[in-house]
């Protein structure tokens, strides 16, 4: 693994890529400095593996335009990251956040424990290393697989690939269902808040919807197996994505072969999902009396086999 990185960062078409990683990252935190806004990388979330992954599909059919059909694997695999980054785009935008003003609430969580701006120096450091460095590596990792494929020796389209692609869209539907319940709850959440505030006197809601919007939290559908099911969609599809570098070298797989320096990005999203969790998740059980219940019997991430029965079922 030490010389495939080594050829990695050696590799002149590669420092091309590297430069853009840079030029990013560094736009991003400046422009977090000037606005006081440190969103502006969510609004690059589901852009950038997408620009990525089809810089790594052009230089594969520019660097061997004879490859046919040994191009279909990064082909599949262009597709599949293409259609994660547009939804997660849709989703984001349906959100707000392309509005220039936008910044995630979690942000009011993480300044209050750098005690900012009072305090300046840690905040900008973790500003720095999270924001500018950290998530940018996280998305250009995402389609690296497409380059550990087409820089190496690999095997023709087999019947692992059918399988990843099967697996990925199984976790892909899970993280868009689960993204969809968890988008409707709160949107007919918020619609009852103001017929609560107006005083309507015959709420259009069935006495069980209005018992989970005093909850506060979402208890059905997937999120009564996981606290975060999209989540668990999304670390699950990038892990496919990089089980295509296995299935390209299929013929001559050994223990050592099943890993390489592709799968950074995989790994360490999985970690950050578990700390961004325990952000998001300290605010959920300040607000919300059943929280911490829900915690008790419900997988974080990974599901738990048993639904959650709420207190009030």
């Amino acid at each position: 693994m030490e010389l495939q990185i080594l050829n990695l960062f050696t590799d002149p078409l590669f420092r091309y890529f590297l430069y853009i990683l840079c030029i990013i990252s560094f736009t991003v935190w400046i422009l977090t400095l000037i606005t006081d806004n440190h969103s502006f990388m969510d609004k690059l979330w589901g852009i950038l593996p997408i620009f990525y992954s089809g810089g790594y599909l052009y230089t594969a059919i520019k660097s061997n335009p004879e490859a046919g059909t040994s191009l279909n694997r990064l082909y599949l695999m262009f597709i599949l990251i293409s259609l994660w980054g547009l939804r997660l785009a849709y989703i984001f935008y349906r959100r707000g956040y392309y509005k220039w003003d936008f910044e995630d609430p979690r942000w009011v969580q993480v300044k209050k424990r750098y005690n900012y701006p009072e305090k300046q120096l840690g905040f900008q450091i973790y500003n720095f290393i999270f924001m500018a460095i950290v998530q940018n590596l996280i998305l250009f990792g995402y389609p690296l697989p497409m380059w550990h494929i087409q820089s190496n020796k690999q095997d023709n389209f087999n019947f692992l690939d059918v399988v990843l692609t099967i697996w990925f869209i199984i976790f892909y539907t899970i993280e868009a269902v689960a993204d969809e319940q968890q988008w409707n709850f709160q949107t007919r959440k918020r619609d009852w808040l103001e017929e609560q505030k107006n005083e309507v006197k015959q709420s259009k809601y069935s006495p069980s919807e209005i018992e989970d919007f005093k909850r506060g939290f979402n208890v059905r559908g997937l999120f009564q197996y996981s606290r975060h099911p999209n989540y668990f969609g999304d670390i699950l599809l990038w892990w496919c994505i990089y089980g295509f570098t296995i299935s390209a070298q299929l013929s001559s797989l050994n223990f050592f072969s099943l890993f390489n320096y592709s799968m950074f990005s995989a790994l360490l999203m999985t970690i950050l999902f578990q700390l961004s969790v325990r952000v998001t998740e300290k605010s959920s059980a300040s607000k919300y009396p059943e929280y911490s219940y829900y915690q008790s019997k419900v997988g974080r991430i990974f599901p738990t086999l048993n639904p959650y029965v709420p207190k009030s079922d």
